[in-house]
């Protein structure tokens, strides 16, 4: 206590000193001083104090007051002897400091030491650790300010193996790599937007999307001097114009803008990964990268429902994404089956994709083209590595360099105890002897195998008594069974497309001459009696069970459920509201299979009423009042969604701006007093339900409050909220009181009020 009391009167002094003269240490080596007693004396009372970051605090206004003076100076032609002098006291300030947390780190490393390896073994998080992962950005800081990247990126690095969980690092070294490449190099453009996505897909993810956006921007502008320069035929490595390329398509699908470039740009992007694996220029680390961009983009481009993909309202992005991640990992399987080397190179990066398939498996159960020829490569995979001898040490729980990378990645855990584990397993992976490229490559064939029995148990593979596997059943002849034709559109030999969204299968004949996509089947008779008398002729499209096979009426368009959940009985189920579909369209003498989703509207349900969401009172009870719950706005406005209501959503338009966003976070991080409603916590979520027209911009100096009543009292509608509005006007209490629905959260379940009962709609309000 009398240390604590001591450091706060120095750091009284310093704050009045640094107003009068910031260039004067004496008080900053004194405060310096008592900080580093107070951290390496007690490190849980140091950071429940926080001291470490009221140190950095008035460090960092120091060095802004220098960066400040040396633009001044240096945008001052006659000050060309005072600028170099103010240089040099920057530089010698930076050093000084560098040392100063540099010794701090030695000295916490050396009493806390076994408390830090312990903590790293169990994947906890204790004071000890926190300052040391502080320290090592810090420093990673400074030599940043110096322009010494290498020395900044290994101390980012090592900030990660402390804590993979934090986002920071992964910002920083975003930061760096704008320094260490150029942008004509394609790694440029990849490690950048890795690092960034890394740094919003972890626990503790740091405010990056404004970076983010203004990146993408830049590489827009860069694609098209590529475009330029290729036409002028300038000299453009194949290498650098696919990095630059598929940067491209990650920022289209991330930003939601020039859609309708995707598949232009896609599919050249896509075609060229083969040659460039084969070449070595696409190297297993690089791919790994990718493998996780398209991770992270899927996520980003479909919205979540609890720990799974919500993949009822697949949207344009959403498709594109998911292709552009199944047709990239087709590619990377096809390059790896081409020789053993590149198999035992490879397979762990595409392990990391199948372990990932694996927590979603509603993604694979999805019937998209892309899937298909998916499940065909993946097949051939699963049949290369089926006769592999597996060591008996070998129990596929052994963390790979790839999956040590991968530390801290959200999208490839459950929950928080599994990324704990995960973080557990990377400390022990970073401090004991690493594995060999053929252990990695045993604990791959574990997941790959692992995926194979659960394809089986599913009924999308089907293994013969030898053990090779396959996307078709064996057929069964049952003596007397009608014979059925049955149209498979799972058996197409089409090479993956660039696009994600619509893949089309021709066939010869739009009856009963289907030469490609027909199978004769042969259906048990006592299963099919009901349908004997009309089925015989009948075209079939195909589910997952033989045994419940729909009819297609010839006489009516041809159209038939297009679901998602693999156990459904296609022929008997009827979705209630809104539900995908699969249309087949006859024109001339040919049939087109047209995979493309589209939302079909239950024109015969009744209309129900509008539904205006109090945006701000929801975000904030999603997140406990201590958090902006973009996320807890999204999973309201679902609920509603799926119900059938219209949804429109009031929020000032203020809550939309990156830049005013990135600057109260900025006031947060140097420990300002920032309101938690102040800080959404996904800009890019709230500007994409605004785009596509749910949230609407309130004039940031109106009360919100104001537009959600008004409107829904104009249009009959209901405002689902919490709040009382007791500051609305008299002539509106009874409104409110019949049309305001309260509600709660269940974890990322939404619960509205179960009392509440919709008014009569001849009501007149």
């Amino acid at each position: 206590q009398p240390i604590y009391e001591k450091m706060k009167d120095l750091e009284k002094r310093l704050e009045a000193k640094i107003k009068q003269d910031f260039t004067d240490q004496y008080y900053l080596s004194r405060f310096q001083t008592s900080c580093q007693e107070l951290i390496v004396g007690d490190c849980a009372y140091a950071v429940d104090k926080r001291i470490v970051l009221r140190l950095w605090k008035l460090t960092y206004t120091i060095l802004e007051l220098y960066q400040k003076q040396i633009r001044q100076l240096s945008a001052n032609e006659n000050s060309s002897q005072e600028l170099p002098k103010i240089q040099a006291q920057y530089t010698r300030f930076v050093t000084d400091l560098s040392k100063y947390y540099h010794e701090l780190l030695t000295n916490i490393t050396a009493k806390y030491d076994e408390q830090i390896k312990r903590a790293m073994v169990k994947g906890e998080k204790v004071p000890a650790t926190f300052m040391s992962q502080q320290c090592l950005i810090t420093l990673g800081d400074l030599f940043r300010y110096l322009q010494e990247w290498k020395q900044a990126q290994f101390f980012y690095q090592r900030s990660l193996m402390l804590l993979p969980t934090d986002g920071k690092p992964h910002n920083q070294l975003a930061l760096v790599a704008y320094s260490l490449y150029e942008p004509s190099d394609g790694i440029y453009w990849l490690t950048i937007m890795y690092r960034y996505f890394r740094s919003l897909a972890s626990r503790e993810p740091f405010p990056a999307r404004e970076n983010l956006i203004s990146f993408f921007n830049k590489n827009r502008i860069r694609v098209d001097e590529i475009d330029q320069d290729f036409r002028s035929k300038n000299k453009i490595t194949k290498f650098n114009m696919f990095l630059t390329r598929y940067v491209r398509l990650n920022g289209i699908l991330f930003t939601r803008t020039s859609l309708e470039k995707f598949d232009s740009i896609c599919t050249p992007c896509l075609s060229d990964i083969g040659s460039l694996i084969d070449s070595g220029e696409l190297t297993s680390s690089l791919l790994l990268q990718i493998v996780a961009c398209n991770i992270f983009i899927v996520h980003d481009s479909l919205p979540p429902t609890g720990q799974e993909l919500d993949l009822t309202n697949l949207t344009m992005v959403g498709s594109y994404a998911l292709g552009l991640a199944f047709d990239t990992i087709v590619q990377i399987i096809r390059s790896a089956l081409s020789s053993g080397d590149f198999l035992l190179r490879l397979l762990p990066t595409i392990a990391i994709f199948l372990s990932w398939c694996q927590l979603h498996p509603s993604l694979l159960k999805h019937r998209e083209e892309f899937l298909k020829c998916f499940w065909d490569i993946v097949c051939n995979l699963i049949n290369s590595v089926r006769q592999v001898v597996l060591s008996p040490e070998i129990k596929g729980t052994e963390i790979t360099r790839e999956a040590a990378e991968l530390r801290g990645f959200i999208y490839l855990q459950k929950n928080h105890k599994e990324i704990e584990e995960d973080i557990a397993a990377g400390a022990v992976w970073s401090s004991e002897p690493r594995p060999t490229d053929n252990d990695a490559f045993e604990s791959s064939v574990v997941i790959v195998r692992n995926l194979a029995q659960w394809a089986v148990l599913n009924k999308i593979l089907f293994s013969d008594e030898s053990g090779n596997h396959s996307t078709q059943p064996i057929p069964k002849t049952v003596s007397g069974g009608p014979k059925v034709l049955v149209l498979d559109l799972t058996k197409q030999a089409t090479p993956p497309t660039a696009t994600a969204t619509a893949t089309t299968a021709t066939t010869t004949s739009t009856t009963t001459t289907i030469t490609e996509n027909i199978e004769t089947l042969g259906i048990d008779k006592a299963k099919n009696e009901d349908q004997s008398s009309s089925s015989q002729d009948s075209n079939k499209i195909i589910g997952e069970d033989s045994d419940s096979i729909p009819k297609i009426d010839q006489n009516q368009p041809t159209t038939t459920n297009f679901l998602t959940n693999q156990d459904t009985d296609l022929k008997e189920e009827k979705p209630n509201g809104p539900q995908f579909a699969m249309q087949v369209v006859t024109k001339g003498t040919q049939q087109r299979s047209d995979l493309r989703l589209r939302l079909i509207n239950d024109t015969t349900q009744t209309v129900k009423p509008l539904i205006v969401i109090d945006s701000a009172n929801v975000a904030m009870r999603h997140g406990k009042q201590n958090k902006f719950s973009c996320a807890g706005l999204k999973i309201c406005v679902d609920y509603w969604q799926r119900q059938g209501h219209k949804v429109i959503a009031f929020l000032p338009e203020y809550f939309l701006d990156y830049e005013r966003a990135g600057k109260q976070e900025s006031a947060k991080e140097l420990d300002f007093n920032v309101r938690a409603v102040k800080l959404p916590t996904d800009i890019g979520l709230l500007r994409s339900l605004y785009q596509s027209g749910v949230i609407v911009a309130t004039p940031g100096r109106d009360y919100d409050d104001s537009y959600c009543i008004e409107y829904a009292r104009r249009h009959g509608g209901y405002v689902v909220t919490n709040d009382q509005y007791r500051d609305q006007k008299q002539t509106l209490k009874e409104f409110i009181s019949k049309h305001c629905i309260s509600y709660t959260f269940v974890g990322d379940e939404f619960l509205p009020n179960p009392d509440f009962r919709f008014q009569p709609t001849n009501e007149k309000n």
